[in-house]
């Protein structure tokens, strides 16, 4: 099943990065970007939490020869996996494909032993969510700030 952009955490997610896109390179306190996405507050920790990981990544992109990639690769470990992981499990094993290398969707969705049309919305919600930059998470593991870096030329690692 892919991605069900009505129901927690994903419905929340792109309208988080929006409100921290305008506000870029500001840091955001959870509770103040609960209040203005319109999420709980424990709701929008787990879901800052969630975006810090997928977009760590980097931006997927789609090559000349229909081939789906991670541009801005992060060769970093990716961030603590501390919340509710299983809901963007999914996302990650795509995600971890697509680290290693390119490839088409029919490949990746057989990969997955998934339909391609459940993948492909997956894709075009992963891109929807990492095309414009990555969100960081600042401080301590319970009091932490929120904040949008926007890709750069520089970001490619």
């Amino acid at each position: 099943m892919a991605v069900n952009i009505e129901k927690f955490p994903f419905k929340w997610m792109p309208s988080m990065i929006v409100y921290l896109e305008k506000r870029r390179n500001e840091t955001f306190k959870s509770f103040k970007l609960s209040r203005a996405i319109g999420a709980c507050y424990p709701d929008t920790k787990e879901i800052a939490k969630m975006l810090n990981y997928l977009t760590h990544f980097g931006k997927i992109s789609k090559n000349k020869d229909n081939q789906y990639f991670i541009k801005y690769l992060n060769k970093e470990s990716p961030p603590d996996r501390s919340f509710r992981f299983r809901n963007i499990e999914k996302l990650d094993r795509i995600l971890t494909i697509l680290k290693e290398k390119p490839v088409k969707l029919e490949e990746l969705a057989h990969m997955l032993e998934r339909k391609p049309r459940e993948v492909d919305n997956d894709i075009k919600f992963l891109k929807l969510i990492t095309n414009k930059g990555r969100v960081c998470l600042d401080g301590g593991k319970y009091n932490f700030s929120v904040c949008f870096v926007s890709w750069t030329k520089n970001d490619t690692y």
